[in-house]
């Protein structure tokens, strides 16, 4: 029996490892078509899905092509992109601990390859981001911050007053400052429509970007915030009409309303 035992340790061992091993070889080869090929596509899917867990991979993929060809001003952008859908992610589900091992690593990328394009609008209104999240992480350093964060943003509008990102991170500093620190959620909301209407201008960018689902389920919740129940539910129905697994407009977003 002893024997037999043994064999049977042995033999559930050996298998536990085969499958192990199997289900890390199909997960990378996973990792390295989404990054290599079609991240694009991926991350719009993913967002919709509320489902971040491949974007590390998806950053740090690109970051290592991007070190290789440091000029390349659209790579860094992209990297950019990314670190700003997830640290977004993080602090929407209150991870501020892991908010911030990630701000500093979207810190140190901007200081290494995005200062070189200042005026790059878009990269610009990146650095203003960056800033924004580190007061979102630690609010006690709006004092000290928020005056740089503003200025980015405004800078960035002024080199290019139809940049997405321009418009995104003023928008946010409207939104999320208080009036008396120079906030405004009537004026954020047609900064947030110039995105809008950007994508709605290019619909082949808008159906691979993740923005595009960010700013219509935005513009529901800024609706929505300013009282304005009937708007705030047409931004819901029509972002279920792009996607309709739309999971946090679906499952958040519409009840919310809903009940109002």
């Amino acid at each position: 029996m002893k024997i037999k035992k043994d064999k049977f340790k042995f033999s559930f061992s050996f298998n536990m490892r085969y499958w192990i091993v199997t289900l890390c070889l199909l997960f990378s080869v996973s990792l390295n078509m989404i990054g290599n090929n079609d991240h694009k596509a991926y991350t719009y899917q993913s967002f919709a899905a509320r489902d971040f867990s491949n974007w590390p991979y998806i950053i740090e993929t690109l970051e290592k092509e991007a070190a290789a060809n440091p000029k390349n001003c659209a790579a860094t952008l992209e990297i950019m992109n990314y670190y700003y859908g997830y640290i977004g992610h993080l602090l929407d589900v209150n991870n501020k601990k892991a908010a911030d091992v990630w701000c500093k690593k979207a810190k140190k990328t901007y200081q290494a390859l995005g200062q070189e394009y200042s005026n790059n609008a878009d990269m610009v209104a990146y650095g203003s981001i960056i800033t924004a999240f580190e007061i979102a992480i630690s609010p006690v350093k709006a004092p000290l911050l928020a005056h740089s964060m503003f200025v980015g943003a405004k800078k960035s509008l002024q080199l290019d007053p139809n940049s997405i990102m321009g418009n995104l991170s003023y928008a946010n500093f409207l939104y999320f400052f208080p009036e008396a620190l120079g906030g405004d959620k009537s004026k954020a909301l047609q900064h947030y429509m110039k995105v809008y209407n950007y994508f709605q201008g290019h619909p082949d960018i808008a159906s691979q970007d993740w923005k595009y689902l960010f700013i219509l389920s935005t513009l529901g919740v800024v609706n929505e915030k300013l009282g304005d129940i009937d708007n705030a539910k047409a931004w819901h129905k029509k972002a279920l009409e792009v996607k309709p697994d739309f999971v946090f407009v679906k499952d958040v977003l519409v009840p919310r309303v809903n009940n109002k």
